[in-house]
């Protein structure tokens, strides 16, 4: 008979996933009309449909990095997992909530450092799982430094907020 429980673990995952990434694109959408198709690009600053193409990578390894870790872990450790996952989570949509749709750069950019010290927090603790689930998290963190760099830039050629329109 199949593992039910872990059919179920696989769809909560995919479930947060898409609810980050419906949550996300609604803010990036407003930013996107309001302020950033007008704005300054940093150097270095790909084509918008680089990103979501990109984002869906990261999605799908940080889905397989929590599955691996959770897989047969103990309902202790599924907690400790989840938490840090569902952290990121919820930072990546203040993110885009702060930096697109309030166009508040600054904040942006303290949410970023956010997710960078969180994200190696993350890997960190899903090393402990072993099962290579850490790994995983490393291209999601390079991303999170790279974005980092982008919003640092947009900061200082911009200011600390962005001028909505």
């Amino acid at each position: 008979m199949p593992n039910i429980n872990k059919y179920l673990k696989a769809i909560y995952i995919v479930a947060i996933l898409l609810l980050t990434a419906h949550i996300s694109r609604v803010f990036i959408d407003i930013g996107m009309i309001n302020w950033y198709e007008f704005s300054y690009k940093p150097a270095m600053t790909p084509v918008n449909e680089v990103f979501s193409i990109i984002w869906s990578i990261l999605y799908v390894l940080i889905g397989i990095s929590l599955f691996l870790a959770i897989y047969d872990s103990p309902f202790e450790e599924i907690y400790k997992y989840n938490n840090e996952f569902l952290l990121q989570m919820v930072l990546q949509c203040l993110w885009c909530y702060a930096f697109f749709a309030k166009g508040q750069l600054l904040w942006g950019f303290i949410i970023t450092i956010l997710l960078v010290l969180t994200a190696f927090r993350m890997i960190r603790i899903y090393n402990e799982a072993g099962r290579y689930s850490g790994a995983f998290l490393y291209p999601y963190l390079l991303w999170l430094l790279y974005a980092t760099y982008l919003n640092l830039n947009f900061v200082i050629e911009i200011g600390t907020s962005a001028e909505i329109q």
